[in-house]
């Protein structure tokens, strides 16, 4: 009997051991096997995302944004980003452009597109702090930079805030003069060849409209000095450019396709001595007030068009053709020919440079349209007379004079 008991508690104390042996097996696989999933699911993740990126396709890093850059009559944008922004230019124009790192003659190679038609898109991410120069190499006038920043965005709700586009908030003065909230506004037209002459207050913006036929632009500086202050590039008939005038001063600016006959100056004054705006005109109590400069500026201009005396006695000897006869005026290296032909005599033109260029009369008796490299265009000049054209491009002038047999 004793015996049978002592089996019995043996084998009670064997299932014992049993039980706290399974008992402690299960919290041991668990505390061991949690932790070890949640370190390799979490932070190896994001670094392999991150390390996959290359900053100089362009690829989106991470946390960073889109701003959108429209190339659009001539003119490349200046743009502030921050570090991992990816810039997207869309060519406006009708006309081939290219977004080139660097200057003209001195490509850097950070970034570069083909040339983009009408429509089309090239983008580009920005990793490292910096200012990056680009141009067009179609274009080399068209001259911009990318600034980039390592701040973060700011809310847009600050007023100092940078603007999810890339370009600056509100409350911030934009480096290419571009329309600041709540300023005054004053319309020019650029129409009969002449720029006008105007007085603004601090903070107005100006926008030109180009009422003539023919392309011209508003470009700050002169045409021996260019500011690049403000700069429209060309503006076909209809063509608008604005821009916002943030300091006091008089800032004279000229047409690129006419340099010699039209020219302009904005007087900027200070809101204190603005004592009525009128269409761009300051007027006080003894009357219109005008820029110092406004009188002086256009009253040569009138004389300097009409030059068919001066120049028909230089020349006839220049470029001498047979009656009849062609004569060729190959376009190359930017510049347009300046010739004397004979009445009867066909120039054809021959655009040599890889740029496009047109051949274009002041008042429209001829227009070749766009040639590109090696293409041609004719004309035949019947009559006697002076005739000033100009590339619809690229500010390049000439003048062809024809004389009687």
């Amino acid at each position: 009997m004793i015996r049978r008991h002592f089996g019995v508690l043996l084998l009670i104390a064997a299932a014992a051991l049993a039980v706290a042996a399974c008992g402690e097996a299960a919290p041991a696989a668990s505390s061991t096997q949690a932790p070890t999933q949640a370190a390799t699911s979490n932070p190896t993740a994001t670094p392999d995302a991150v390390d996959g990126m290359e900053e100089g396709d362009g690829a989106m890093m991470e946390n960073g944004g889109e701003a959108a850059a429209a190339i659009v009559n001539f003119r490349h944008e200046d743009i502030t980003v921050k570090a991992g922004t990816t810039v997207v230019w869309t060519n406006g124009d009708s006309v081939p452009h290219t977004v080139t790192s660097g200057a003209p003659g001195g490509e850097t190679g950070v970034f570069g597109s083909a040339n983009l038609s009408r429509g089309q898109t090239f983008s580009f991410t920005f990793g490292e702090v910096g200012t990056f120069a680009y141009f067009c190499k179609v274009h080399p006038s068209m001259t911009a930079t990318v600034t980039v920043t390592g701040d973060a965005m700011m809310d847009k709700d600050d007023d100092d805030a940078m603007m999810s586009d890339g370009k600056p908030g509100d409350a911030m003065e934009e480096p290419d003069g571009a329309m600041m909230e709540d300023g005054p506004k004053v319309a020019s037209a650029i129409k009969g060849s002449k720029l006008e002459n105007l007085v603004v207050e601090v903070g107005t913006t100006v926008t030109w409209t180009n009422e003539d036929p023919v392309p011209h632009s508003a470009s700050a500086g002169t045409p021996q000095e260019p500011t690049r202050y403000f700069d429209s590039f060309n503006l076909s008939q209809g063509g608008t450019y604005s821009f916002t005038f943030t300091e006091e001063g008089e800032f004279a600016y000229f047409c690129r396709v006419h340099p010699t006959t039209m020219t302009g100056v904005v007087k900027v004054v200070s809101h204190d001595d603005a004592m009525m705006m009128e269409d761009g005109k300051m007027e006080g109590d003894d009357g219109m007030m005008e820029a110092p400069t406004a009188t002086p500026t256009p009253a040569p201009q009138p004389t300097a068009t009409p030059m068919p005396q001066p120049t028909a006695t230089p020349q006839p000897t220049a470029t001498p053709a047979a009656q009849g006869g062609t004569v060729e005026s190959p376009i190359v290296n930017f510049v347009l020919q300046s010739l004397t032909v004979t009445v009867g005599t066909t120039i054809v033109w021959t655009n040599m440079d890889a740029a496009p260029h047109t051949s274009s009369a002041v008042g429209a008796i001829w227009e070749s349209g766009l040639l590109n490299q090696g293409q041609t265009f004719s004309f035949t000049f019947n009559q006697a007379g002076q005739f000033n054209y100009f590339c619809q491009f690229h500010p390049m002038t000439g003048t062809i004079t024809v004389v009687a047999q």
